[in-house]
C-alpha cells in the first residue's frame, strides 16, 4: 500500500509512470486542491492554474478550459459578485443592519 493511494490524482500520476517525487506531487494536489476551494468560493469556478499544475503542462485543452473559465469568472464579476459578498459580509458580521435587508424585515 502506497502511502499515496489515498489521493486519486497522486495513485493515477504515479500509475502512469509520473517522475516527480512522490512529495512533489502531493504538494502539487494538495496546493492544486486548495487553489480550487478557494476560487470555487470566490469566483465560482475552479482555479484556472490547478490543471496546468497537475498536469505540469498546459494542453489544447487545457487553454480553452481556461478560455472557458475566463468568461465565466466575467459573468460572476458583472452580475453575481455583489450578492456574493454581502453574503460574505453578513456571515463576517459586516454586513449592513437587519433593517436593511428586505428578506429579514419580515411583514412589520
Amino acid at each position: 500500500h502506497h502511502p499515496c493511494d489515498h489521493h486519486p490524482s497522486v495513485a493515477s500520476a504515479a500509475a502512469a509512470g509520473d517522475t516527480r517525487p512522490v512529495l512533489r506531487r502531493m504538494l502539487q494536489e494538495l496546493w492544486a486542491d486548495q487553489g480550487d476551494r478557494v476560487s470555487t468560493q470566490y469566483t465560482g469556478a475552479p482555479s484556472i492554474m490547478s490543471r496546468l499544475l497537475r498536469q505540469g503542462y498546459a494542453s489544447t485543452f487545457t487553454m480553452l478550459e481556461k478560455s472557458w473559465q475566463g468568461i465565466n469568472r466575467a459573468y460572476q464579476a458583472s452580475f453575481q459578485d455583489s450578492q456574493r459578498q454581502e453574503s460574505i459580509d453578513l456571515l463576517l458580521g459586516q454586513g449592513r443592519a437587519s433593517s436593511d435587508l428586505p428578506a429579514l424585515r419580515g411583514s412589520t
